[in-house]
């Protein structure tokens, strides 16, 4: 993920769109994450996507936007 923030150099705002997510978004459950990150990186396909859904999420059930976007990496300054 980071590499295509990277490479792109994608702004918080960017990331969000090709997310197809919002700030107001409400929080994201590993299906939702996983479809969000294949959106983001085509070139994810399912199992990729939802190991790091999972991977991402630890042992919680959901994920606020403001915390996916730290964990992204988000370019300083363009965090909320």
């Amino acid at each position: 993920m980071r590499d295509v923030i990277t490479k792109y150099n994608l702004q918080t705002d960017d990331i969000l769109r090709r997310m197809g997510l919002t700030r107001s978004s409400n929080p994201l459950n590993e299906y939702e994450l996983q479809e969000s990150f294949m959106l983001l990186d085509p070139s994810l396909d399912q199992k990729k996507s939802l190991k790091l859904a999972k991977d991402i999420l630890k042992k919680k059930e959901k994920l606020e936007v403001k915390e996916l976007i730290e964990i992204l990496g988000c370019p300083p300054g363009s965090l909320f």
